[in-house]
């Protein structure tokens, strides 16, 4: 506190108080306030004047000149004189912090008795939150068919968000995304740089994230697909990591479709029927292979892979009439006491060809 100078300057003190009014967050500043007295202790040594006194605030170099019309302390009684008031706007540092803000204050009552003074102090206002802190965040993929484009964000922050971005080139774009974390428009098989971008609700300032990488699901393949002779059952592995329950598989020579499936495991066995060889037999022609494309359907996505189906001598069959209905049959060779399958030719204007 400040004692004042004149002859009974001791029991008259300047006190200056200082409040925090305000703080924006957004705006990053804090509102003071100084409220400027002057004490009488309650002595003997009473004082007064009718004569205008003046003064001055100063808080952070920013001053408001006073005036007050009249001063009366009565002997024997303490009393207390607001001699004026005085605010600014303080700007905080970026980080929300701010320093110790000068106060100073002076007055001169113009008699002898109370005198002249000063007094000085300072204010430091609470720092101001600023930005949010990613707490955590990591990137997990959808189930189903919406992992082949979609993933969803999983975060935690100190503080409330009104808003957020997402970007797949590490930082370099940013789109905004609903708060509910799921990404979507991605590709397939696809590896992104994910980060996140959060808006604090009361400060309004962004926080961006590590990058986190991470790939989306693949669609369904056909990875290996051997080739193999009419007749016998074709082998076809495939994987399926958006697990799509219910894969259709067709086979198909020039465009026209030999068999359909529906699959509901990763490694399979294809087994033909009678009417589904007759077709495959009726592709061959003069040759004695084809090219045969599997095609593997999952939702929006196909996938294929072409292998090659051999027609060997002892694979074909023929077809027998019964009952008005033709039946394949097969005709056996008793070769050295083992029966091996046999294949009926017949020549036709001077060349052999096979039938059924």
């Amino acid at each position: 506190m400040g004692n004042m100078s004149g002859s009974y300057g001791e029991h008259y003190t300047l006190r200056p108080v200082t409040y925090v009014l305000s703080q924006s967050t957004a705006d990053n500043t804090s509102l003071i306030k100084v409220d400027l007295f002057i004490d009488f202790d309650g002595s003997s040594y009473y004082a007064y004047t009718n004569n205008g006194t003046s003064g001055s605030i100063s808080i952070n170099g920013n001053v408001a000149n006073l005036t007050v019309p009249s001063i009366n302390f009565e002997s024997g009684v303490p009393k207390s004189i607001l001699l004026g008031s005085h605010q600014i706007t303080v700007a905080h540092n970026p980080d929300g912090s701010c320093p110790a803000i000068p106060v100073t204050g002076s007055w001169n009552t113009d008699t002898t008795r109370i005198g002249s003074g000063t007094v000085s102090t300072s204010v430091t206002p609470p720092n101001i939150p600023r930005y949010v802190t990613i707490l955590s965040f990591e990137v997990e993929n959808m189930v189903g068919e919406e992992g082949l484009t979609k993933v969803r964000f999983k975060w935690s922050a100190d503080a409330a968000c009104d808003m957020m971005w997402y970007s797949t080139d590490n930082g370099n774009s940013w789109i905004p995304f609903s708060l509910n974390g799921i990404v979507s428009g991605l590709e397939p098989n696809t590896t992104y740089n994910f980060k996140l971008r959060l808006r604090r609700t009361d400060s309004q300032l962004t926080t961006d994230s590590q990058t986190v990488t991470k790939s989306t699901l693949d669609i369904a393949r056909i990875l290996n697909l051997d080739n193999f002779e009419h007749g016998d059952d074709a082998q076809i592995n495939i994987s399926n990591s958006a697990q799509i329950a219910n894969l259709n598989l067709e086979m198909k020579v020039n465009n026209e479709q030999i068999l359909t499936r529906i699959l509901n495991q990763l490694e399979t066995t294809i087994k033909f029927t009678d009417d589904e060889l007759d077709k495959l037999y009726k592709k061959y022609g003069t040759e004695n292979e084809i090219k045969a494309n599997f095609i593997l359907h999952s939702g929006d996505y196909t996938n294929s892979k072409t292998c090659i189906v051999t027609l060997t001598g002892n694979q074909k069959t023929v077809k027998i009439k019964n009952n008005n209905t033709y039946k394949r049959g097969k005709i056996f060779i008793n070769i050295n006491g083992t029966y091996k399958k046999a294949v009926i030719w017949i020549n036709k204007n001077g060349s052999w060809r096979r039938c059924i």
